[in-house]
């Protein structure tokens, strides 16, 4: 019931319907009049909205990005609060105070900042990397089931994909279609954003829409094309479940069913089959149990033994000698198991469970069968990495009529036996469609599209270039790195002594070298081809590094106790080349306070904090040309916890631990603010506990220095799962705080992080994961617009097989912009996307 009122409180609150007003118009064309080294611009405009104005030079080269904003009560400096014309001064300079030339140059205002869709820069639809279970559905679909995500080792998630008989990428199945009418989706929890039917986050740490955790193994398709796969039942997961989805991505049945009995072994996996006659499911493979179970679909209530004892192992014709391995039906009635501890197959009734027969196999891996020849096709083990698959004759005396030598564990085999001849699918080292030709079996490689594992995290532009490129994480340690002006693409790997391979993010600096801090102690210079360039002057690790017997800096290195582990997110570059890094105490223990230090284009640290204190989940810092500081943090205005699409969903949601792995908690937990901080840095309280800076973990020494005229704010501030509305948790110097950046959450691992960014104007752009769009503040943090919306990589623009939204995302991770376009890395639909800037009006006008 809880979760039905959740549902029809979503309903009501369909609030962020886009009301399309009028575009903003000239009222009064811009003028420039020359005065002393500068000018004076003045224009006026017919209602409220966001304006941009340029200097330029003859050419159309910008020469000072001199101010942008939303118009009203609270616009930047130097736009006049309250008024439609404004009169604005330039001093004469080009951007960062540099001198701006003998000119002559000229002035464009814009009005009404937008996006449009424009293209796709790197995409793999076909991108199969970590393929955990697969199966054939009745008119020949493979479905596959693929890890998505960066690559961060104990974030399990995944997404089912739809391949053809030819092993090209037909649909995306879950997360389901934007296009899916909601009666398809039964009770699954869903919300409607901007009109448009989109998910709930879950969890987090599983990228997951759905009411059940993420990481499957084992998949079946019944004879009516339902995918069945076997979820969760794995360290902090709860389950297992028996998941059930629709090929066209509807859910047909109950998603998850009842929770059934068990743990998984996640090295170890289990296998799972339809019955012949369609009614039930067989389980091989819960952790210490020997035993094969069933359970009744669609019902999936309570697992049996239908064979074997989960307490006893054996040899014998009642017992079975191992704890998992493959399973398959012939389609006759009969259930073929492999038992690699006894080096055989065993064949067992479907009818009764009772014993039928076995044959040898040593080492067998998987099994399958084809139901209309009743040739069995088997994968062995060889070691090392690598397997066979054989072609039996069937399971009766069988015979070896072929053998295709495979690299690659190839624990993953089903056949398509309605094909003509039969495909044989094998994932071992990628995956394989394999045929019988002239009484062999060949394989062909179904090709990754170029970006295989490719997840596009870590998005970061490099706008001191006079072309910009873009970089985003494709595997650790890899990048592709994207010329704007060329449109190619290249690959970044940075090369190093140190402790590489743990985790790296990177941005490009001024100087035009690369730069990234590697968890635990360094920060790293590289060239543009990823050669390792050591620092002037390094910072030397000090005495009490919490692992300094085991972690040293290197000869390239600057010693900078970096935060995380796998997407290290704590660095930023301001524009003279100065570094700012979020470092964690000597103690290093995981969710202890951070503080933001200054390091020399040297690699000198400047030893008092900027910022003294933040939370283990802090994002930045991000600088403007002023050098103010922006960072995103997981704290929240007073009394808003949670975007108004979510205010109902979290009212009539559980309380307490009880949110755990519910759109309620998920809600809570991901939301954070953009904050605000001028160059004089300032503080977080978080109001006693471990993030108290009186505790002995605080980051810096002493007690912190902040400017007297600070003001503090009060905020909230959400632990785990439960919430805390704390009196004296307040942000000490912040010019504002903006919530609404996700996901920005503090649970066990925040080794995923988002990322924003800030453009030459002082505009924040940053990704609102839960609402599947990108927004845009002015630098008095005013919201000018937001694009975007839910679907998945079948929605890829106008020319789509799912054109609406136009710009769509499914798990908007990083946002990075240049002076002409946004780029967007979206990990769930495996691809970086490209926006382009456009605007409602723009005139120009000389300065004379």
């Amino acid at each position: 019931m809880k979760q039905l009122a959740i549902l029809l409180l979503a309903c009501l609150v369909s609030l962020t319907t886009t009301v399309h007003a009028a575009a903003p118009q000239f009222t009064k064309a811009p003028t420039a009049v020359k005065k002393g080294a500068g000018a004076t611009i003045s224009f006026a405009v017919d209602q409220e909205t966001d304006v941009a104005v340029y200097i330029e030079d003859a050419t159309g080269k910008i020469i000072r990005h001199l101010v942008a904003g939303r118009l009203g009560a609270n616009p930047p400096s130097p736009l006049k609060a309250g008024s439609l014309e404004q009169t604005i001064p330039w001093d004469g300079k080009a951007n960062y105070g540099k001198p701006a030339g003998a000119g002559p140059f000229k002035v464009r205002v814009v009005l009404g900042l937008g996006a449009k869709f424009d293209k796709i820069i790197a995409e793999d639809k076909q991108n199969f990397a970590g393929v955990r279970c697969m199966g054939v559905g009745p008119d020949g679909t493979l479905y596959l089931s693929s890890k998505i995500g960066t690559p961060v080792p104990n974030w399990p998630s995944d997404m089912v994909i739809a391949i053809g008989r030819d092993g090209k990428y037909k649909r995306t199945v879950m997360p389901f279609p934007a296009n899916i009418k909601k009666s398809k989706l039964g009770k699954l929890p869903t919300i409607e954003i901007d009109g448009r039917l989109s998910p709930l986050v879950h969890k987090i740490a599983q990228r997951n829409f759905y009411p059940a955790p993420s990481g499957a193994y084992g998949m079946a398709v019944t004879p009516e094309g339902v995918v069945l796969r076997m979820v969760g039942g794995w360290y902090q997961n709860p389950g297992p479940y028996l998941t059930a989805v629709g090929g066209d991505g509807g859910l047909p049945w109950d998603y998850k069913g009842s929770r059934l009995g068990g743990r998984v072994l996640q090295t170890k996996p289990p296998s799972i089959c339809v019955s012949g006659d369609g009614k039930y499911v067989y389980v091989y493979g819960l952790q210490k149990s020997a035993a094969l179970y069933r359970v009744a679909i669609p019902e999936r209530k309570k697992l049996e033994v239908f064979f074997g004892d989960s307490k006893v192992k054996g040899s014998d014709e009642t017992h079975l000698g191992d704890v998992g391995g493959g399973i398959a039906t012939d389609g006759k009635g009969h259930l073929l198991v492999t038992d690699p501890a006894n080096s055989r197959v065993v064949v067992i009734s479907e009818k009764d469970g009772k014993f039928v027969g076995s044959f040898p196999a040593k080492k067998p891996l998987a099994v399958a069968v084809d139901q209309g020849t009743g040739e069995v096709y088997l994968a062995r083990s060889l070691g090392k990495r690598s397997s066979e698959l054989v072609k039996l004759s069937g399971w009766k005396a069988p015979k070896e009529l072929a053998i295709l030598k495979l690299k690659g564990g190839g624990k993953l085999l089903v056949v398509d036996s309605a094909a003509k001849p039969s495909i044989i699918w094998v994932y071992s080292g990628g995956l394989q469609r394999v045929q019988e030709a002239g009484g062999k079996l060949v394989a062909q490689k179904v090709n990754s599209g170029g970006f295989s594992g490719a997840a596009f995290g870590d998005i970061s532009v490099d706008r001191f270039r006079p072309d910009p490129e873009v970089y985003a994480m494709t595997t650790r340690r890899k990048w592709m790195r994207f010329n704007e002006a060329t449109g190619k693409i290249s690959q970044l790997s940075p090369k190093g002594k140190g402790n590489l391979g743990k985790g790296l993010c990177i941005l490009p600096g001024p100087d035009g070298n690369i730069y990234g801090p590697e968890w635990p102690s360094n920060l790293y210079k590289w060239d543009r081809n990823g050669k390792e360039i050591a620092w002037k002057d390094p910072e030397k690790m000090t005495a009490d590094f919490w692992r300094r017997k085991s972690h040293k800096t290197t000869a390239n290195g600057t010693f900078v106790p970096v935060c995380m582990t796998f997407m290290s997110h704590t660095h930023g570059i301001r524009y003279d080349g100065h570094h700012f890094v979020f470092s964690r105490p000597p103690s290093g223990k995981a969710r202890s306070p951070k503080a933001l230090y200054e390091y020399l284009p040297s690699g000198q640290r400047i030893d008092k904090p900027i910022i003294w204190k933040v939370s283990d989940v802090a994002v930045g810092p991000k600088f403007d040309q002023q050098g103010n500081i922006y960072i995103a943090e997981a704290v929240k205005p007073k009394g808003q916890l949670v975007p108004k699409e979510f205010e109902a969903i979290v009212a009539a949601g559980p309380k307490g631990n009880k949110r755990q792995g519910t759109p309620t908690g998920a809600a809570l937990t991901m939301y954070g603010s953009i904050i605000k901080f001028t160059p004089k840095g300032g503080t977080i309280n978080f109001g006693g506990g471990k993030y108290d800076h009186a505790t002995k973990d605080n980051p810096y020494k002493g007690t912190p220095e902040l400017d007297p005229s600070f003001k503090s704010k009060n905020v909230s501030f959400y632990k785990g799962d439960k919430f805390q509305s704390l009196k004296h948790t307040t942000v000490v110097g912040a010019e504002w705080i903006h919530m609404g950046i996700s996901h920005v959450d503090i649970f066990y691992c925040n080794c995923e992080s988002t990322r924003f960014d800030v453009d030459e104007f002082g505009r924040v752009w940053y990704p609102d994961l839960g609402r599947f769009r990108v927004v845009v503040l002015d630098t008095n943090g005013n919201e000018i617009m937001y694009f975007g919306g839910y679907g998945n990589a079948d929605s890829g623009g106008p020319k789509s097989s799912v054109p609406q939204p136009e710009i769509a995302f499914a798990w908007l991770l990083g946002v990075g912009v240049s002076e002409k376009y946004a780029y967007m890395g979206d990990v769930v639909n495996r691809r970086m996307l490209r926006a382009k800037k456009v605007y409602a009006a723009e005139k120009s006008c000389p300065i004379k």
